[in-house]
């Protein structure tokens, strides 16, 4: 209390600005305690990383008036054993899907880049 007479306080007043007191120099405290590490980035925590359990996979009909095949981003530049051999792969999965699509009468979308004149197919001069 005599602090508190030092500064101008009396009575409830000085009891409320040491009990601010005391919780802000706890607050402090705690923080600066040492807790469990933390990762500061992503890649501190990829190799611990869990994935959730794939989707079950369940039949569907689709029905073609009502349903588009979007078939994106393959071509002859990034889809090539070579380079991505997990999309070449697929290419006669891709084939077979497209076919049954448009036998069915589903509308199809291609995406495609193209490539304009100076760049090397990544956009850069």
């Amino acid at each position: 209390m005599k602090l508190a007479h030092v500064q101008g306080l009396k009575g409830e007043e000085s009891v409320q600005h040491f009990m601010a007191a005391v919780v802000v120099a706890l607050s402090i405290l705690a923080g600066s305690l040492p807790g469990p590490a933390r990762a500061q980035t992503i890649i501190d925590e990829w190799a611990s990383a869990k994935l959730p359990a794939p989707p079950e996979l369940k039949p569907v009909t689709i029905d073609p008036k009502e349903t588009a095949l979007l078939v994106m981003d393959f071509t002859v530049q990034t889809c090539t054993p070579q380079r991505r051999l997990r999309c070449a792969n697929s290419v006669p999965k891709v084939e077979k899907l497209l076919a049954d699509a448009r036998r069915n009468g589903a509308f199809v979308i291609y995406s495609v880049q193209r490539r304009r004149a100076g760049l090397d197919g990544r956009g850069h001069p």
